[in-house]
């Protein structure tokens, strides 16, 4: 009954920021145009890698140990928590100062007018990370409930603003919107987390460096996770950008921001129910039989709902987007294979995980990286616009079967 009910909250949650996605591409999409979409696109990218940081990455560590049955226990991880996201804000700020300076910004975001958004995105990694942590911790003590509901509050506020920006501003309104919209959900932690934050005052004066340090270990081994692939994308973006041209960043970033609202449901069903599942199992046959159900269903639920929208690409596309963005109909099954090699990943990586194998994310992601530069720039010159799209292909499938081979070592 509790698998359940948490499998619906989270569905229910992945379907709102599906909806909400939809929603702000199509408005950007029709406003913009492809081009200019794709500059807009490449914020978004960069927002992305920057809060891949946001909280110092601690969310894998906090799930782990708000099972703690003790509140006192609980409490005490949580405030290393959050020590660690205050020194990761003032890194990331300060980085982000420090790449606007020496005015590469432009480059970056496709445009010199954007260069300030990065300011923008400095000035909300505080809100972002505390946010962030304490998520984490809500999900780790298995209060799905409260955990959706502050994110769906929080995706709706976004939807909101961006929505806004894009109807009654230029592109420059809209990437400040795309880039200061995400402390909606600080905001709404504030209402709905009001006493996990009330229990937080102090935890300056009374944290404990070796839960510090015990913490920094796994949020650097997910730092390494989740930074590589971001980055990789980023520097593919501006390079096509400039050689192919941003129309085809536009087209690209169409399918891969579909890619992005459907995958979401599995990330968090990957994150916030099997592997909290997983870590409250010390039996390691138990383990095996909730990889194999929750991951069945996971994998399941993606096949119907990938042939669903291959099937149905022509009328999708122009209605999330516009007809100018039909071109990119040949990309849905590619990536839609590769997503599909990702969700199976996305299971072994955790079942791992759930076993102390931190290590094995950083590698998985690191390798789909290395892949997809790798093979973006063997392919761009034949493939032109459309190289991400089958590099995309080529890093999923190389990663998933690197992890069926580690899977098998270290399961011996």
């Amino acid at each position: 009954m509790a698998f359940t009910s948490s499998m619906g909250w989270i569905i229910a949650l992945s379907a709102t920021r599906l909806l909400c996605g939809l929603v702000i591409v199509k408005l950007l999409s029709a406003v913009l145009g492809p081009a200019d979409f794709g500059r807009v696109a490449q914020v978004m990218g960069v927002c992305t890698l920057v809060y891949s940081f946001a909280g110092g990455g601690v969310t894998n560590g906090v799930i782990r140990h708000a099972r703690a049955t003790d509140a006192t226990e609980r409490q005490k991880w949580l405030d290393a928590a959050l020590v660690i996201g205050c020194f990761a804000a003032l890194f990331l700020g300060l980085s982000l100062l420090v790449v606007w300076q020496l005015g590469i910004g432009g480059a970056l975001l496709g445009s010199h007018d954007l260069a300030l958004v990065l300011l923008g995105i400095a000035a909300t990694q505080v809100a972002f990370g505390f946010s962030n942590t304490l998520l984490a911790y809500v999900s780790g003590t298995g209060d799905t409930k409260t955990f959706v509901l502050t994110n769906m509050v929080g995706t709706l506020a976004i939807a909101c603003v961006v929505s806004a920006a894009a109807l009654i501003s230029s592109r420059i309104g809209a990437a400040w919107a795309v880039a200061l919209a995400p402390t909606a959900t600080a905001l709404a932690c504030m209402f709905f987390l009001k006493d996990t934050l009330r229990s937080c005052r102090g935890f300056l004066a009374r944290f404990e460096w070796q839960r510090v340090s015990e913490l920094f270990r796994v949020s650097f081994w997910l730092i390494l996770a989740i930074v590589p692939l971001p980055l990789a994308q980023t520097l593919v973006r501006a390079d096509l950008g400039k050689v192919v041209g941003w129309t085809d960043v536009g087209l690209w970033q169409a399918i891969a921001r579909l890619s992005d609202a459907y995958m979401q449901l599995f990330g968090l069903l990957a994150v916030n129910l099997l592997l909290p599942r997983l870590t409250a199992m010390s039996n390691r046959h138990a383990r095996a039989h909730e990889v194999r159900t929750v991951g069945g269903a996971m994998l399941a639920l993606f096949v119907v709902g990938g042939l669903f929208l291959w099937l149905t690409k022509s009328v999708v596309i122009p209605v999330a987007y516009s007809a100018e963005f039909l071109p990119a109909a040949t990309y849905v099954a590619p990536y839609l294979v590769a997503d599909l090699a990702k969700v199976a990943a996305w299971i072994l990586v955790y079942k791992m995980i759930a076993d102390d194998h931190y290590w094995v994310q950083p590698l998985a992601e690191t390798a789909q990286a290395i892949g997809f530069l790798g093979s973006y720039f063997a392919l761009r010159a034949s493939y032109g616009g459309s190289a991400p799209i089958y590099s995309h292909l080529a890093s999923c499938l190389m990663m998933v079967a690197m992890l069926v081979v580690i899977a098998r070592r270290v399961g011996r």
